[in-house]
């Protein structure tokens, strides 16, 4: 995305989509679905039970926090398979899709944390979560080549 987004936009678009994924597992789903339409730009979230996809709650058609949830998205799908989550994108001309799938064992050892373990699996397992700019470590010059 070409566009820098602020780090408390980043982050509120990072809880509304543990919060949105949690409440879905809390229904018993294990696997989600995030939609988002290009015309007018909303996201939906979807829930898979009993073999089908049904919408969940309202959409979120804020420009902005559309904006950063599809940038979240977006590095969803970059990211490489791995033994908590699978991840599958589904992309046409109207609207684009990241599916999450967790497994339903590590959702109810983790009920009682739902949302740390969900933010953990989503946000600092891949590789690419040294380059977040809100964890980055400043260093201050040096002095006489000490630290």
């Amino acid at each position: 995305m070409a566009k820098s987004l602020s780090a408390s936009l980043v982050d509120k678009a990072r809880h509304t989509l543990c919060n949105r994924i949690c409440e879905s597992f809390r229904e018993g789903a294990v696997s989600v679905r995030i939609r988002k339409d290009t015309q007018p730009a909303a996201v939906w979230f979807y829930e898979k039970q009993d073999r089908s996809w049904k919408k969940r709650g309202e959409a979120i058609d804020d420009a902005r926090l559309v904006s950063a949830l599809e940038q979240e998205l977006d590095s969803f799908v970059s990211r490489k398979h791995d033994s908590t989550l699978s991840i599958r994108s589904t992309i046409k001309p109207d609207w684009n899709a990241v599916e999450l799938a967790f497994h339903a064992d590590d959702i109810r050892d983790h009920l009682s944390a739902l949302e740390s373990y969900v933010y953990g699996v989503l946000f600092y397992k891949h590789p690419d979560h040294e380059h977040d700019i809100r964890q980055r470590v400043r260093r201050g010059p040096r002095m006489n080549g000490r630290r």
